[in-house]
């Protein structure tokens, strides 16, 4: 559905295989990709950190709530430790230099 369009019929089913995989990240990682390219930013930020409340080192999350905050220029208490998380653990580099990037950014970087 999601690659032909369908973000609202994604998002339904997605919101089911969250439901039927209570304890797995990745419905919830991916219905917060399908709601950010809906627009509801909320929604997605919602979503990315309820996949990382059932898995807190789920890497995929934390990049894409992350990269989401940093768009919405959003600076939680959160954002520090995602950002570190990406920049040591990242398996890409692209986003190892953009986490460290972003991270020396924020106000309390030294």
């Amino acid at each position: 559905m999601l690659g032909k369009g369908g973000l609202y019929g994604a998002a339904h089913e997605l919101e089911w295989a969250r439901t039927l995989r209570p304890g797995h990240p990745e419905p919830r990682l991916n219905l917060a990709l399908t709601l950010e390219r809906a627009w509801q930013v909320r929604e997605a930020e919602a979503s990315y950190r309820d996949a990382l409340e059932v898995c807190p080192w789920y890497m995929p999350a934390q990049l894409g709530a992350a990269r989401l905050a940093v768009a919405e220029e959003r600076r939680g208490e959160e954002l520090p430790s995602w950002l570190d998380a990406i920049a040591i653990g990242g398996d890409n580099g692209a986003w190892r230099r953009w986490a460290r990037a972003r991270a020396a950014e924020l106000p309390s970087a030294r």
